[in-house]
């Protein structure tokens, strides 16, 4: 699978989040990225940096949200929340506008 840059996309693994994921090949000159499920088959939308940022800010307010570290039932709540609020279960799988509408939305509730 090509990146929007012309690299290939290749498969890794995030410590932090623990879970698979596409980098570009050209890294750091690149760095976009996608999502995989466990078993390592692309999910989601190659993000560019604006895509990068407002992802992790949604993660970042989800982890409150939920105040998981990454317990497998926190992760089960995330992806029902998702699931419900965009119909979509994995943060990878949004795009710009539904991270904004949602930012918003979780925005409104902790007002």
């Amino acid at each position: 699978m090509k990146c929007i840059c012309g690299g290939d996309m290749i498969l890794r693994f995030s410590k932090k989040y623990n879970s698979k994921f596409y980098g570009c090949s050209n890294y750091p000159d690149c760095k976009r990225t996608m999502g995989a499920d466990k078993d390592g088959n692309p999910v989601g939308i190659i993000a560019d940096d604006e895509l990068k940022a407002l992802r992790k800010q949604l993660r970042d307010i989800l982890d409150e949200y939920f105040s998981t570290d990454y317990h497998w039932a926190d992760v089960c709540d995330t992806a029902n929340f998702l699931q419900h609020e965009t119909g979509k279960p994995y943060v990878s799988r949004l795009d710009k506008e539904e991270i904004k509408k949602l930012l918003k939305k979780l925005g409104e509730k902790s007002a």
